[in-house]
């Protein structure tokens, strides 16, 4: 419960600092913030991560170069807030946009949902750090909707699209999904991951969209299955001719035994 209490006050501290409240922080307002204390001195937080530790982890908003901010969901639920007493356990803080998350799937009851069933509830939601709702532009339900678009008439929940709309939405609960890295094969994983604001000038580019890399994979996988289909019966193959070869040597010298042993007796 320390752990949480000290994850909401960071929170709320960096939240006072959100000049437009969009869920960001001018990385140079990070930086100028001295070490918070608790009542008893002890040091609760100190904002001293790199630019470059900062990036790293999907923390900073650079779609500005001359601006960077912090993005405040991200920055909370990095590495850097955790706390390592076991081996095998680290403790994080939590994710408010989980209980978002949940508060649909329950109004909705499946995995997936049209825009007119999800907007009147996203609406008139409330969370631990929103007392009253948080109107939604239209251009945010544009962005809805041309989401459902996508997904032949409804938004899938578990999408990225989806955890990238809702961190508008919410920028305070939800983080924004960043592409950080790739896996062994090249495909892109997301972290626990940029323009404008919720509530008047959400706007994304192409390139800011994240794509659905879950369809493209679905092809991707299919042709790589073929391919190593392809690539086992080649292998196959050869081992068989291997074995072939090492049978007929084999016979071979087993007839050139025979027949020297026959020449042997004639002598």
């Amino acid at each position: 419960m320390w752990q949480d209490h000290d994850c909401k006050t960071m929170k709320r501290y960096l939240r006072n600092l959100d000049p437009e409240d969009d869920g960001r922080v001018p990385l140079d307002t990070v930086y100028n913030q001295p070490q918070v204390n608790d009542t008893n001195g002890e040091q609760v937080f100190r904002f001293s991560e790199s630019q470059d530790f900062l990036r790293s982890i999907g923390g900073l908003d650079e779609s500005d170069p001359s601006n960077p901010q912090v993005l405040i969901s991200n920055y909370v639920l990095g590495p850097a807030n955790c706390y390592h007493s076991m081996t095998f356990h680290t403790f994080c803080c939590l994710n408010d946009c989980d209980a978002v998350l949940t508060a649909v799937e329950r109004t909705v009851g499946g995995p997936s949902a049209k825009p007119d069933d999800i907007l009147p509830f996203l609406g008139n939601l409330t969370t631990q750090s929103m007392d009253d709702p948080r109107p939604l532009s239209a251009n945010l339900v544009a962005k809805l909707e041309g989401i459902a678009a996508q997904g032949g008439g409804t938004v899938p929940l578990h999408g990225r699209l989806f955890a990238q709309w809702l961190h508008f939405a919410f920028p305070h609960e939800c983080p924004y999904p960043h592409v950080t890295q790739k896996d062994g094969a090249g495909n892109a994983l997301t972290t626990s991951y940029f323009q404008g604001t919720a509530d008047a000038s959400a706007q994304w580019t192409d390139d800011e969209m994240l794509p659905m890399v879950e369809v493209d994979n679905d092809a991707i996988y299919g042709f790589r299955g073929l391919l190593r289909i392809f690539f086992m019966l080649l292998a196959a193959g050869a081992m068989c001719n291997q074995i072939r070869m090492l049978v007929v040597a084999h016979v071979n010298q087993l007839r050139a035994n025979e027949i020297g042993a026959d020449l042997e007796k004639c002598v």
